[in-house]
This record gives structure tokens, sequence and C-alpha cells, in this order.
């Protein structure tokens, strides 16, 4: 799997992809946690309200950026049992072989 930087892909990227047999991710709330204009409670208020929003769907966070390591634990906290992990939801993305 990959997820193109920014979401950017072109035509011609998709069709190696799809010859190679490497599925495109892509997600549908983002976090904004690399913003240096929002603050780390105002990613989670962003976060949640997208989440209940959309009611499902796949979370950018960014791991170079503290602010999704500090909210995380409240959004787990709020929503529980109804948050699984990408791999949990799609098992063949844990596949051996793949980037980690």
């Amino acid at each position: 799997m990959f997820r193109p930087p920014y979401g950017q892909r072109s035509a011609e990227v998709l069709d190696v992809f799809k010859a190679s047999g490497t599925k495109t991710i892509l997600w549908n709330i983002d976090t904004q946690d690399w913003s240096r204009k929002i603050t780390a409670p105002e990613v989670k208020d962003r976060l949640i309200s997208l989440m209940l929003f959309w009611r499902s769907g796949i979370i950018l966070f960014h791991d170079v950026h503290p602010k999704a390591a500090e909210i995380l634990p409240d959004v787990f906290k709020a929503f529980g049992p109804d948050i699984v992990s990408f791999t949990d939801r799609f098992p063949a993305a844990s596949s051996p072989g793949l980037s980690e």
C-alpha cells in the first residue's frame, strides 16, 4: 500500500502501482496536525467533529508532529472500541514485505 504525499498522484503513477499490485490509499479526515496555526486541543476538536460528521474513514496523522501523541489518548477515551487500526480493518496491509 502507498499513501501518496499530499494525496497527489497521476494516471501514470497509478498505472505503475496497479501493474505491481500496489494499492493506493488516501484519507478523508485530515487532522491538520502539521499546521503551526492550530494547537493540539484544536486538532482534537477538529478530529472529533470530522469523525462525527463522516462516521467512518481514514484519519491522517503525521508521526513527525507531536500533536497526535498528545491528543490520541483523549480521542481513544471518547470513541473507545469504535476506533480500529487500519491493519485491523484491512489485514492485508500488515503483510510481510510492506515498509513500516
